[in-house]
């Protein structure tokens, strides 16, 4: 009821072993971990062949549950094998139905590392996922060395604040891309979106990196299967660097029926600041992709000292 609930897993074989693994594979009862209103923490550390925290399983129809009423939820996952190469995550959300949320004023945090070729946090192989909060905050953060800081690929994943709550998303990477946001099979979706709150994507791709800071790809499949970055009166901030050969942010679509839609109602408005070290501050590179405010300012901030600062092409 009141109470918190901690989970820490510590795996330590470098051959092998998750730090905290979920494997749903029962439709009818899946794996539940939820309190009424206190908070619950999960951190998982991996120095084998294994995600720091995973959340998987065996088809959609089986569920991962973190469930409170007003508590704070945390995930940390970290990732850094000695073994090389290794493509295991800090933070890795797949391949069933995952719900991690919280109302009232909870706030969901995500936090993941990975120290190779993993990704920092990644929402992949066609799970159903749902990480969401009401009044609360809502932060996801990646980081990795040679993987992308967080990347949001197939499935139907949702980010959300429903009622007052803010999302904002954080990706870094040395060697890869900060953000990338690419539901590949015409059956996928990303959505991120806030109601009245404020929505950020921070992404930043370090030097050695030919990859954009912030990337939002849609496959030819329509808008309702492409990327959405929505809030309904809030303001939202892209903000996406790359300290190497890479865009800014880098806007892609397969074809006119690929869609990357980033939109908000109300007097908010949205900023998009946008920097590269090489090539272009903003591209756009096929699809049909929409940035729209209604009463608010539209702001297009671009730094590109050595390459372009607007590219479209396709």
């Amino acid at each position: 009821t009141s109470g918190n609930i901690a989970i820490n897993g510590n795996s330590t074989n470098s051959f092998g072993g998750y730090g905290i693994f979920f494997n749903s594979s029962g439709s009818s009862t899946g794996v539940n971990v939820t309190t009424v209103n206190g908070d619950i923490t999960l951190r998982g550390d991996s120095v084998g062949t294994s995600d720091a925290i995973a959340l998987g399983g065996n088809g959609t129809a089986s569920v991962n549950n973190i469930s409170s009423q007003g508590g704070n939820i945390t995930l940390n996952g970290n990732f850094h094998s000695p073994n090389v190469p290794e493509l295991d995550h800090g933070i890795a959300i797949l391949g069933v139905t995952n719900k991690i949320q919280t109302t009232g004023s909870g706030n969901v945090t995500l936090i993941g590392n990975a120290a190779d070729q993993g990704d920092g946090i990644s929402f992949y192989s066609s799970g159903n996922a749902l990480v969401s909060v009401e009044n609360g905050a809502l932060s996801v953060t990646g980081s990795s060395v040679y993987g992308d800081g967080v990347s949001i690929l197939t499935g139907t994943n949702a980010l959300r604040a429903t009622g007052s709550g803010s999302v904002t998303v954080t990706g870094t990477s040395t060697n890869a891309g900060g953000i990338t946001i690419y539901p590949s099979t015409n059956a996928s979706s990303a959505t991120i979106s806030t109601n009245s709150g404020k929505l950020t994507l921070d992404g930043t791709s370090g030097s050695a990196s030919s990859s954009a800071g912030i990337t939002l790809r849609s496959p030819g499949s329509g808008a309702a299967a492409g990327v959405n970055i929505l809030s309904n009166s809030g303001a939202i901030a892209l903000n996406g660097t790359s300290k190497g050969g890479g865009d800014g942010i880098a806007f892609v679509g397969s074809s006119t029926n690929g869609f990357n839609t980033v939109s908000t109602g109300g007097s908010a408005g949205m900023t998009l600041n946008a920097s590269s070290n090489g090539a272009a501050g903003i591209r756009f590179n096929g699809g049909t992709n929409s940035l729209k405010v209604v009463d608010g300012v539209l702001l297009v901030n671009v730094n590109a000292p050595n390459g372009t600062p607007i590219v479209q092409s396709g």
